[in-house]
């Protein structure tokens, strides 16, 4: 039989708590200011694209993207373009990753 786990004391809770909401501040920042050609997202053993689409701001940030695959329980959402394709050169990725 597993073990579970215990509920940690309040304090490391809220220290918790406070990383958690720095870790989805800093997901936010980077989709919306960098606008990523693509994003993967892991199914498992943690589906957190379930976790990003019940959050109404991630969800919206995720609208222009689509899936292109699933492989290894990592999910592949490519940005559909808006614009004049970017090179490698100006976006510091390789070009194949456009």
């Amino acid at each position: 039989m597993a073990a579970h786990a215990r509920e940690p004391p309040p304090e490391t809770a809220a220290r918790i708590a406070d990383y958690m909401a720095l870790d989805r501040r800093l997901l936010v920042g980077d989709i919306r200011r960098d606008r990523p050609d693509i994003i993967l997202v892991e199914k498992a053993p943690t589906d957190w694209e379930a976790w990003a689409r019940a959050d109404p701001e991630i969800a919206e940030l995720l609208k222009p993207y689509s899936e292109v695959v699933t492989m290894n329980n990592v999910l592949v959402l490519k940005r559909e373009s808006d614009g004049p394709e970017r090179t490698g050169r100006e976006t510091g990725r390789p070009a194949d990753m456009r």
